[in-house]
């Protein structure tokens, strides 16, 4: 398979879990339950944090890959028929996420029309309700059918940086759809009545760190009729802000290189994070948002005098256990 002019080498292998109960997600007011179509998508985002949850499944020594590695991708096909029976179990309390390791709209789940036909199958199977989470705007060819079910689906588009910055953000993320057809598919699901969430994950250093590049986030996510915003700032976990340096320096984007440089120390990265929940907090109560704020923070990835400071004006931030 072809991604973007690169070959792109799609093994399939069946998982043997489908939907299950996420208690992380649920703290972080998402979802109580997860729903994912494969162990590693093509999108090759460099700061990906899922190959560091994932680096240990048996599938990786099966291939002979290691999860960190570019020009593959693990995708289950057969992921509609193994979750019907889970979904007769679900409840109208329930909300599915769609997904939370790989996108269910990446060129290789496209080829088998998984994001649409799992919709399908959770629409019609249960009562729960479903949250749609992609970087892809491939997702707009579903929009007929989350219209159809008025009240049960909430998609959201990832953002990384604002619209002005694609261009940089496209080394990073090389093959997801751009942030301007990302915000274009989310306006779309808003115009045709779809609930819509802003997902400012992860904010970017350098690109999506300050107050007026946080403020233009929100302006088009609101725009796009955004119930809530969630704000993240990037995982230093794994080899992600490495690889993010590497791919920008490759570039020629020296000033942006730096920016990850900078945060690849505890300190650094402890002021980068501060400043994006800060940000975060200015711009919500500008715009009159505050109530519908969620800055998620891991504990565990700040030094003990950040997360003091941090916790003296808590609105809106959302602390969590895991990294």
């Amino acid at each position: 398979m072809s991604v973007n002019g690169q070959e792109m080498k799609v093994y399939r292998y069946e998982r043997k879990v489908g939907i299950t109960p996420t208690p992380e997600f649920a703290k972080k007011g998402l979802a109580t339950h997860a729903l994912n179509v494969g162990l590693k998508c093509s999108h090759g985002c460099r700061y990906c944090s899922s190959p560091s949850l994932l680096r240990t499944h048996s599938v990786f020594k099966e291939l002979g890959r290691t999860a960190f590695e570019d020009g593959y991708c693990i995708v289950d096909s057969n992921t509609p028929e193994r979750i019907r029976r889970q979904a007769g179990k679900l409840s109208a309390y329930d909300t599915v996420m769609l997904s939370t390791l790989t996108d269910p709209w990446a060129p290789e789940a496209e080829a088998y029309d998984l994001g649409r036909r799992c919709l399908a199958v959770l629409l019609k199977g249960s009562p729960c309700r479903v949250r749609v989470l992609t970087k892809n705007a491939a997702v707009r060819k579903t929009f007929d059918l989350m219209a159809r079910h008025p009240g049960r689906v909430t998609v959201g588009l990832s953002m990384s940086a604002p619209r002005d910055r694609a261009q940089v953000v496209q080394i990073i993320e090389p093959s997801a759809s751009p942030i301007s057809e990302r915000l274009d598919a989310l306006i779309e699901a808003h115009e045709m009545g779809i609930s819509t969430y802003g997902m400012l994950c992860p904010c970017l250093p350098g690109l999506a760190d300050a107050p007026e590049t946080i403020e233009a986030m929100f302006a088009a996510v609101l725009a796009a009729g955004a119930e809530d915003i969630w704000v993240e700032p990037v995982n230093p976990r794994g080899p992600g802000l490495k690889r993010c340096e590497e791919a920008l320096s490759e570039a020629g984007l020296h000033d942006e290189a730096a920016a990850f440089r900078r945060i690849r120390c505890a300190d650094g990265w402890n002021a980068y994070a501060v400043r994006v929940a800060r940000a975060a907090q200015r711009v919500a109560e500008c715009c009159g948002v505050l109530d519908r704020l969620h800055v998620l923070l891991y504990e565990k990835q700040f030094d003990r005098e950040a997360a003091e400071g941090l916790r003296k004006d808590g609105r809106g931030l959302v602390w969590l256990g895991k990294g």
